[in-house]
């Protein structure tokens, strides 16, 4: 514990732990996590490995440990399908449970491809415009990787 997390922090600063249980070949993924008793739930601060210390610049002050995330991020449909004539859009949903989503790789056909991205839902949108993609059969595929590099692909084949 450092200090109460109710304590005001007007700048980021640095924070080190030691890193002593961290498995090794492990060390990249560590991450230090702030307990916030607000939302009952524990919230990455990031991490950085260096000489057997995890370090990160939290913008607040309470209770901190030390994880290790290797689970992927999560990819779901919300409304993707094979067929999709005359529709406007597709939605797709993206998560990660601990270090944070860090790149969003989206790919229609082999080429990149506009998602509008709604951080606060965690949602992809593509918008379906013809200056970009022509109707007919087409490959999607999505690409998330979190902050410590944790990756997941989604693959969907549809017809618009």
């Amino acid at each position: 514990t450092l200090a109460s997390p109710y304590e005001p922090v007007h700048n980021a600063y640095s924070l080190a732990l030691r890193a002593t249980n961290v498995k090794p070949g492990k060390e990249n993924k560590a991450v230090i996590v702030r307990w916030d008793p607000d939302k009952e739930k524990t919230i990455s601060e990031g991490g950085h490995y260096e000489n057997g210390w995890i370090t990160a610049e939290p913008m607040y002050l309470g209770h901190f440990a030390l994880m290790i995330d290797t689970v992927a991020p999560a990819i779901s449909s919300v409304d993707f399908s094979p067929t999709m004539k005359g529709r406007k859009s597709f939605n797709m949903k993206i998560s990660d449970w601990l270090s944070g989503v860090d790149q969003i790789i989206p790919k229609i056909d082999g080429k990149w491809a506009l998602m509008e991205y709604d951080a606060k839902n965690s949602r992809l949108t593509y918008y379906f415009d013809k200056r970009y993609i022509t109707p007919g059969e087409h490959q999607f595929e999505l690409k998330v990787i979190d902050a410590v590099g944790n990756e997941k692909t989604f693959n969907g084949r549809f017809t618009w």
